[in-house]
């Protein structure tokens, strides 16, 4: 244990056990005291912890982790140094596999897994390199598969202490000629020869030899020892994907190659070329899956038309849906129609009673049948007697019977008009005459089946009978 357990760092970590080391470091799993969740505390190996270009590295894994917002990185909660001076960092504690120990447990994984895992990698990846920031030591061992929750596995990318800020006036003090520092296995040629002068093309190397270990549970490039390896990555060329797994496509092998390539420029420029690439090669290949597992539907032909369509009928051009919305638009232009009728009416523009005649005539029509002729809306339907003119009974709008009122003149219909003028000239009429005319109105009331309103008044108000 880098601390007595149950030790309190920073008045919040409680060190709790040992979780896994590494070259440069001692992991142990403690737990955030006020918010009860567990943490992972990273020490720096004791034997180290005197040399200042290690402690530079290890406090740049902190820097790297802070800088970088992807989720596929683990997250740095908090950094601090013993009483020794020896640092720690506090990061989220994660639960799950590293995939060189997955490969090891199952084997080569699926062309679609092996892809998915390495495209979580270019993510984070290309994030740091846009910070100027290359990892150096991108190995399975450094990739942890963690779960995130049902159906989601989330890889993230582990220990930047080995991370480089190419481009600035500390690369050299943290990495000087001497240190080709990595795994041997992973390690692109510059970076065995020339380590102080690396770019973020050497991750893309790194990535391209982990995929290749994915995809076939082998490497690359291997050897009896360290110095083999060493001599394989500088002047022998990759075992091939096809080599260790026939199955594989020469396209994928291909990319992989571009990846191993010994001269940085021709590899893949950047993360982002490299995800393309292996996004296109997956979307490639679901493509040509298609047909085999569900093949298109056959086209129709004239000797057998489609669903819906007559013999005959293949020539025109069918938009599905658009022959039945027709009768809503009929509907919709006919509802404005009427309402602007009847505004038309309410506003004096357009009397809608004089259009027909006070009244509509239902009919039933067919070829045969005429139309009924309208009346004219000025001229009194019906003679009663001289001077008394009425119209046919009508409904209101509420459905009430009514009669429509005529002007009162005092002429004769059978005499002639005078030829000069359009109308009789109303005259006022004496008691007698008014008389007569109601007495005639009356009658013709009667005669209609309607009740004058003169005699129907008195019986409304009369008092009640005890009967």
């Amino acid at each position: 244990m880098p601390v007595p357990e149950g030790q309190l760092l920073g008045g919040r970590y409680l060190v709790e056990r040992i979780f896994a080391e590494g070259g440069m470091g001692i992991v142990c799993i403690g737990r955030h005291i006020q918010l009860e969740q567990p943490v992972a505390i990273k020490f720096l190996r004791r034997a180290l912890s005197g040399k200042p270009s290690v402690v530079e590295r290890f406090m740049n894994e902190g820097r790297a982790l802070a800088a970088l917002r992807s989720e596929h990185v683990v997250r740095v909660m908090d950094v601090g140094q013993l009483e020794s001076g020896r640092p720690y960092l506090v990061m989220e504690h994660l639960e799950g596999i590293d995939l060189d120990a997955l490969v090891d447990r199952d084997g080569a994984l699926s062309v679609e897994t092996a892809i998915s895992y390495a495209l979580q990698v270019c993510e984070p990846l290309a994030e740091a390199h846009a910070l100027g920031i290359v990892h150096r030591d991108i190995k399975p061992e450094n990739l942890f598969l963690w779960s995130g929750g049902p159906g989601k596995d989330i890889v993230k990318v582990l220990d930047f202490g080995l991370a480089k800020q190419f481009g600035s006036p500390r690369a050299m003090a943290v990495t000087g000629p001497q240190d080709s520092m990595g795994s041997p296995c992973y390690m692109s040629p510059e970076q065995i020869v020339t380590p102080q002068s690396i770019d973020s093309r050497t991750d893309i190397w790194s990535l391209g030899v982990v995929l290749h270990r994915l995809l076939t549970d082998t490497l690359p490039f291997d050897g009896r020892n360290v110095l083999e390896v060493l001599s394989h990555v500088l002047n022998a060329q990759p075992m091939s994907l096809l080599e260790a797994r026939p199955d594989l496509d020469p396209e994928l092998d291909a990319i992989v190659r571009r990846c191993l390539e010994k001269a940085p420029d021709a590899r893949y420029a950047t993360m982002t070329d490299l995800s393309d690439a292996l996004t296109g090669y997956l979307a490639d290949r679901r493509d040509a899956a298609l047909p085999a597992s569900s093949p298109p539907a056959p086209k129709p032909t004239r000797a057998e038309p489609a669903s819906g369509v007559f013999a005959g009928d293949n020539e025109k051009i069918r938009i599905p849906g658009v022959h039945a919305r027709w009768p809503g638009v009929v509907f919709v232009t006919l509802a404005l129609a009427a309402a602007g009728v009847c505004q038309a009416d309410r506003t004096g523009r357009i009397r809608i009673r004089n259009l027909t005649d006070g009244r509509f005539t239902p009919a039933l029509l067919n070829p045969d049948t005429p139309l009924p002729p309208s009346a004219d809306a000025h001229v009194p339907a019906v003679f009663v007697v001289r001077g008394v003119f009425a119209r046919e009974p009508t409904r209101e709008a509420d459905g009430t019977l009514a009669l429509r009122a005529e002007p009162e003149v005092d002429s004769d219909p059978s005499a002639d008009t005078d030829a000069d003028t359009e109308s009789t000239a109303a005259t006022p009429i004496s008691d007698a005459e008014r008389a007569r005319r109601v007495t005639a109105y009356r009658e013709y009331l009667r005669s209609q089946g309607l009740t004058p309103l003169g005699e129907v008044l008195p019986t409304l108000n009369a008092p009640a009978t005890a009967d």
